[in-house]
């Protein structure tokens, strides 16, 4: 059975830069700044969810386009 979690968001995090510090702190926020790292977050969450839409519309008009001369 597969499901989609619809959840909220509360913070997003990056892979630690340093490299030896990696293995104690794998993740880090995008900012020390936690007002920034919230601003940064939610803008970078809004391009994905752009760019996931433009990709569906591209695919979905593609399709449509494909499918008209079938009639």
């Amino acid at each position: 059975m597969n499901r989609i979690y619809q959840g909220r968001v509360s913070s997003v995090q990056i892979p630690n830069p340093d490299l030896a510090a990696r293995k104690k702190t794998p993740w880090v926020p995008l900012d020390p700044d936690t007002k920034l790292a919230k601003k940064k977050g939610e803008d970078a969450l809004w391009q994905h969810h752009q760019l996931f839409h433009d990709a569906v519309n591209y695919y979905a008009f593609a399709l449509a386009a494909m499918a008209k001369g079938m009639t």
